[in-house]
């Protein structure tokens, strides 16, 4: 087995300093794809510390390779408390997530306005990366949105609307 899959199997260990090992292991070594495991972790662990310190993993993330697999963890989050910091953490720790602001679009869509918020800023951190593939998908998207949906948030949905002005 390898160093990877025993320490994800340690994240979901009853015991806080096996799971505390294995988070300070992976911050040093780094393996974007345990993001996913990572973002489970946080939104079903009860240990305050070990929240703590997940998130700050999450918050500073810097592996171009985090992208696709930290995207993965957070559509299947279902702890809207925990959603909060993560939609967060997308804008905090930088990375482009440019191919995947469909999906911050219907966060503001549909979820909270402090979902929304957060998913407002990881667009307007990442307008500016968008190339002309992902800006037709983009203007899709929110097209579609826009006809198929009823807006949750819609001064917030207008600002983005206005981007593509």
């Amino acid at each position: 087995m390898d160093k990877k899959t025993t320490y994800i199997r340690q994240l979901f260990s009853s015991d806080e300093k096996e799971v505390m090992a294995a988070l300070s292991h992976i911050t040093e070594k780094g393996y974007p794809e345990i993001a996913t495991d990572l973002i489970k972790l946080y939104s079903e662990t009860p240990s305050s510390l070990v929240k703590e310190t997940t998130i700050y993993i999450l918050n500073n993330l810097k592996n171009k390779n985090s992208v696709i697999h930290f995207v993965k963890g957070l559509i299947q989050v279902q702890n809207k408390d925990a959603r909060i910091d993560l939609i967060s953490a997308c804008w905090q720790n930088g990375l482009n997530y440019s191919d995947h602001l469909d999906y911050f679009i219907d966060i503001i869509a549909t979820e909270s306005i402090h979902h929304a918020i957060e998913a407002f800023t990881v667009i307007e951190c990442n307008f500016s990366q968008l190339n002309n593939k992902q800006m037709n998908k983009f203007k899709k998207h929110l097209i579609k949105v826009r006809k198929s949906k009823k807006i949750k948030n819609s001064k917030l949905f207008a600002e983005i609307e206005k981007m593509i002005e």
